[in-house]
């Protein structure tokens, strides 16, 4: 039996794949955590959430796929229940709400450990340019709305808010423009 927070997995969704280009990441992945309750892993590859659910219960690792119309439904709160591949019922105060019949997937989920920063290794060298894509940072905000990026220049980023059961990855944006200030800041011309 699995069950978890609807608002949190609502909240997580914005990080998932949406098209069916990768389906093995198409949705929120839920897994047992070591120290009890679960946790919920999002990405679309270039940007990753994890959220903590410490009340979360969680005997089998799953993957959760669901229509925007339960989505909806789960921003409402209440919480999620499957008893493994298949149905997904969102309940709230005890009663059933909605079912999604299909809403609950037994795959092989990456990996998602590998990217997270190992910090115990110093940065080798000078720090490159460093850029991330505002539409992702953007995605941030469902979560909290203040973050902070930590790296070591040209990697993924960590992402920290205010919040203790969460962090993030984002992958930075190569930039090919100009180095500096553009010319339409410079003071000679202002």
């Amino acid at each position: 039996m699995t069950k978890i927070d609807a608002l949190k997995l609502w909240q997580m969704d914005i990080f998932a794949k949406h098209t069916q280009h990768r389906p093995q990441i198409h949705g929120v992945w839920i897994e047992a955590a070591p120290q009890g309750g679960a946790f919920m892993v999002a990405t679309d590859g270039v940007v990753m959430g994890v959220m903590y659910d410490p009340s979360a219960r969680c005997d089998r690792s799953l993957l959760i796929q669901l229509e925007r119309t339960m989505l909806t439904e789960c921003k409402k709160g209440g919480e999620l229940h499957c008893d493994g591949p298949g149905q997904v019922t969102l309940t709230r105060r005890g009663e059933a709400v909605t079912i999604a019949p299909h809403g609950a997937k037994d795959v092989a989920y990456p990996d998602w450990r590998r990217v997270v920063l190992d910090w115990t290794a110093a940065p080798e060298g000078p720090s490159p340019e460093w850029g991330f894509g505002m539409e992702y940072l953007a995605r941030f905000a469902r979560i909290s709305q203040r973050v902070r990026l930590f790296g070591k220049g040209g990697d993924a980023a960590t992402v920290l808010t205010e919040r203790e059961d969460f962090f993030g990855m984002i992958m930075p944006a190569r930039s090919h423009g100009p180095k500096g200030i553009p010319f339409n800041f410079d003071r000679g011309r202002v």
